[in-house]
């Protein structure tokens, strides 16, 4: 796949909840993707996505969840200039609505979640995926 990285073949990256919780780890997502890339893609953020966040935001049963959730809520304030809003969301489960939204807008998934992670590969989407318990990254498609 060739990839003209200047004009309108921009890879676009749909950034999956859990990514955004490891911002609280130190981990800034958009920077490690642009530094391997060593360019800036284009990334999105779904609806459905905000509003997870906001639900662990108001979890009580679990303090770390709600700190990890105001830290990426703050990230995507911080950085809101670097990333897109796609005001979808269903009733459906939040992976299955990123799963639809990578097929119907050619996005890549961006995820830490390795059963989100083999669904998406199953069904020939391509996936970004942050190693666990690390920064670093891995692609299955070649740029």
């Amino acid at each position: 796949m060739e990839i003209n990285r200047m004009g309108n073949n921009k890879l676009k990256i749909l950034v999956d909840t859990n990514i955004l919780m490891n911002v609280y780890d130190g981990i800034d997502p958009f920077e490690l993707v642009i530094s391997y890339l060593e360019y800036k893609p284009e990334f999105y953020v779904s609806k459905a996505t905000i509003m997870e966040l906001d639900k662990f935001l108001n979890e009580e049963k679990s303090v770390i969840k709600q700190k990890r959730a105001r830290v990426a809520m703050l990230y995507l304030e911080t950085n809101k200039s670097s990333w897109t809003l796609i005001d979808e969301a269903d009733n459906i489960l939040v992976d299955n609505l990123l799963l639809e939204l990578c097929k119907q807008y050619n996005f890549i998934i961006f995820t830490s979640d390795r059963i989100l992670k083999n669904r998406a590969l199953k069904e020939g989407i391509k996936v970004i995926y942050l190693v666990p318990k690390g920064k670093n990254i891995s692609l299955n498609f070649i740029i």
